[in-house]
């Protein structure tokens, strides 16, 4: 499940944030690119008002083998930059059971 992002460290103006989630590295999502929206504040940096957390409440399933002994999660949060042509790594997580 991809609810929010938030972009936590100076985001570039308002970021454009994607997210991924893989499954035992055989499954991988890639969400939509969302605008923040959220969690507003003033950037001296932007001379004006900046949202730093995207809203995706997206829902993924993935279909794991009965016989796997594990499964793996891993979601990671970039934000997109084109004008800067990089994407910069803002939020991750990663589960085992």
């Amino acid at each position: 499940m991809v609810k929010k992002l938030h972009h936590g460290a100076s985001p570039w103006c308002t970021p454009e944030l994607v997210g991924i989630v893989r499954v035992n590295d055989a499954y991988t999502w890639v969400t939509e690119h969302r605008m923040a929206t959220e969690d507003v504040y003033w950037s001296a940096g932007c001379l004006s008002n900046i949202a730093s957390t995207a809203v995706f409440d997206l829902t993924y399933y993935a279909d794991v083998p009965d016989d796997v002994a594990s499964v793996s999660v891993r979601g990671t949060g970039w934000s997109v930059n084109g004008a800067r042509w990089d994407d910069i790594l803002v939020d991750g997580l990663s589960r085992t059971r």
